[in-house]
């Protein structure tokens, strides 16, 4: 518990209980969804700045048309320390 192992260790074991379904989270249950309708400046938005994996800097206007895949994550949050080698993977 006091290594820096702690962490992957914990996402391991909560990523396996996950996927054997021995444990299986109390999430309550989304709401009917109400019909949305976005405007082309609500669902594009022209003016975000990021960073890529190489450290550049791009806006997210630069990558119009292309696919992006934008993950926002914590490094205290072990479930998001547990989906790291999978999307790493699918990089």
């Amino acid at each position: 518990m006091l290594t820096d192992l702690r962490t992957p260790v914990l996402g391991g074991l909560q990523r396996g209980l996950l996927a054997t379904g021995l444990w299986k989270p109390d999430v309550p249950a989304a709401p009917a969804a109400l019909p949305v309708v976005l405007t082309r400046s609500a669902a594009y938005p022209h003016n975000l700045p990021m960073v890529t994996l190489e450290g550049k800097s791009v806006n997210l206007s630069e990558l119009k048309g292309k696919v992006v895949f934008v993950n926002l994550w914590a490094s205290w949050c072990l479930p998001c320390r547990a989906e790291m080698p999978g999307i790493e993977a699918l990089y």
